[in-house]
């Protein structure tokens, strides 16, 4: 409905506007013949229409333009949903892969080139309205004028054309350009970055590298400023000859007496107007023509395949005594020949904590992600109790998990929000959650309490939690969702071991009875566990319990040694 009265009202207007122009092409010259012949009542009654036309017009156009701006906006917002549909959507690998992301910016530039092609249209529809007149005042008069004019057309319309090519391939390297210039702008701007750009007194390096990122940029947009000043330029020379040529022969047409001297106004006008709505005709061809481009990287972004779309449709289950098995698992990130994960082999059952531990890039935060289906194997094959796991509905597989990531951020939600990630908020269980992981006392000091916006950039009023206040915050929404699978990934890296300690012991009652997955650098937390699963290089080299690996010594001995070392010798500190 709102595509459909977008486009008859921009075509009404469009109407409106190609009368309006005829009126403006004949009157004047109207008016002049009348008053060389001094018919006065003529005269006025052609003035009057001329005054009213143009009032006419303007008021209709400024009706149609208010009705359409505010259908416009509905339909933007309705094609940013759809888009941002995709982008919530689609494969978390693909945000690791810079061809997607830039595409991903091309189609966002292009969701506007749809107005712009409907635009064109009207354009044209315009345009050729007022063709159909003007073309019988040109031809009426003199029909070589007209085989004159289309070759000035086409000149421009090749120069367009060109111009359109040029600026195409000029943003494709400007949308390239804008990821760079952001990350460059944002460094300088963002909070996170305060403390370390002054410590470190990096300041004069960053606005260097925003200097020379800004050139880089400017090269860019001055080659597209002076691609169309350049082309403007030659397009103003063609019709500088096409007017020196009308004017030339209107002038010497009165001057001989075969043309009055109000013709002549009507015939300039016309003969100009025949060349303004040919080339308009052209123009909003070529314009869509370009806008088609846009639309194209736009179609090709929304058709890339999601997760979803590639799953099966069965849904999935699990309790107690069900199992996902990882067989013979390998995987590379996207447009890297190594593998983060090789020939991994571990089924975690339903009624098991299981800890994983390894050295950094060992492999284990791949492992969750692949675990919680944010990546596929590149090799090998995950089963969830015996079935291949893109047999199940996607979205409901990552149900089944309630992850605290070690990579985590704030939403500008509320803290409320930021925590049950819901629009419907159980506030018992709320208060409940907060309760357990200690994060009462932060909402009871606040004068808004679980309303508070996380963030003063969005909100003076709002907080920014400290590290340690983010992390509850992070595992108080694993328990809140209070899902089959609890997954934590190093969530307690900003709190003191013995706060790490206190708070997986509260997790172990919190999550009686479910399964559990646990990543840690600190081996105490191991002890809380069924069973550990040791990484190292990609693989996994032991599992088993506590006891049972350190009894075999090797890496997990050493590792568990050491820390035991620092803690004793903290202690005696």
């Amino acid at each position: 409905m709102t595509v459909s009265s977008i486009f008859l009202l921009t075509f009404l207007k469009a109407a409106i506007s190609a009368l309006a122009l005829i009126c403006y092409t004949l009157l004047p010259g109207f008016i002049i013949n009348e008053l060389i012949a001094q018919d006065i009542t003529k005269t006025v009654l052609y003035a009057v229409l001329l005054v009213s036309a143009t009032f006419l017009q303007t008021s209709i156009n400024a009706f149609f333009t208010v009705k359409v701006d505010s259908r416009k906006l509905v339909l933007r917002d309705q094609l940013g949903g759809i888009f941002f549909r995709q982008v919530v959507d689609m494969d978390y690998a693909s945000f690791e892969s810079p061809d997607i992301l830039h595409m991903k910016e091309h189609a966002d530039n292009a969701l506007d080139s749809v107005f712009t092609a409907v635009d064109s249209l009207a354009a044209i529809f315009s345009a050729v309205i007022s063709f159909v007149i003007v073309f019988s005042v040109v031809a009426a008069i003199n029909p070589l004028m007209i085989v004159f004019i289309l070759g000035v057309v086409w000149i421009n319309s090749v120069l367009t054309k060109r111009l359109n090519v040029k600026i195409y391939e000029t943003n494709l390297e400007l949308d390239n350009y804008w990821l760079t210039e952001w990350a460059a702008d944002f460094q300088m701007n963002d909070p996170g970055f305060a403390k370390e750009i002054r410590v470190f007194d990096i300041g004069n390096m960053l606005i260097d590298n925003w200097k020379i990122v800004r050139q880089q940029g400017n090269v860019m947009k001055h080659k597209k400023v002076s691609d169309s000043n350049m082309t403007s330029f030659y397009q103003a020379i063609v019709n500088l000859c096409k007017d020196i040529v009308l004017y030339a022969y209107s002038i010497f047409a009165v001057l001989t007496g075969r043309m009055a001297v109000g013709t002549m106004s009507i015939y300039l006008s016309a003969a100009n107007q025949f060349s303004s709505n040919l080339g308009n005709v052209v123009k909003s061809y070529l314009n869509i023509s370009r806008v088609c481009m846009n639309i194209r990287d736009l179609k090709k972004f929304m058709d890339l395949p999601t997760a979803q779309e590639k799953a099966g449709a069965e849904t999935p289950k699990f309790d107690r005594s069900s199992t996902i098995e990882f067989r013979n698992v390998s995987f590379q990130y996207p447009g890297s020949d190594r593998y983060a994960l090789r020939n991994v082999n571990l089924t975690i059952h339903g009624d098991e904590r299981l800890c994983i531990v390894g050295e950094n890039g060992s492999g284990k935060s791949t492992f969750i992600k692949l675990l919680t289906g944010l990546y596929e194997p590149t090799e090998g094959e995950i089963l969830l109790n015996g079935r291949k796991v893109p047999v199940y509905d996607h979205k409901a597989y990552q149900r089944l998990f309630s992850p605290a990531f070690q990579e985590f951020d704030k939403f500008y939600l509320s803290l409320g929000k930021n925590i049950t990630l819901d629009r419907e908020v159980d506030q018992a269980k709320l208060d409940r959650v907060c309760r357990q992981l200690g994060l009462s006392s932060l909402v009871e000091k606040l004068q808004n309490g679980y309303d508070t916006p996380v963030e003063k950039l969005t909100d003076m009023e709002g907080i920014n939690p400290s590290g340690g206040e983010l992390q509850k915050i992070s595992i108080a929404r694993a328990v809140y969702s209070d899902r089959e699978i609890y997954v934590l990934d190093e969530p307690t890296a900003a709190l003191d071991p013995l706060a790490e300690y206190e708070l997986y012991t509260k997790f172990q009652e919190i999550i009686a009875g479910k399964c559990a997955v646990l990543i840690t650098h600190r081996l105490s937390a191991v002890q809380l566990a069924d069973r550990v699963a040791v990484f190292s290089d990609g693989g996994i080299i032991g599992c088993g319990t506590h006891q049972e690996l350190y009894a075999k010594g090797g890496l997990y001995q050493e590792m568990f040694d050491k820390q035991s070392e620092f803690y004793i010798r903290a202690k005696e500190q």
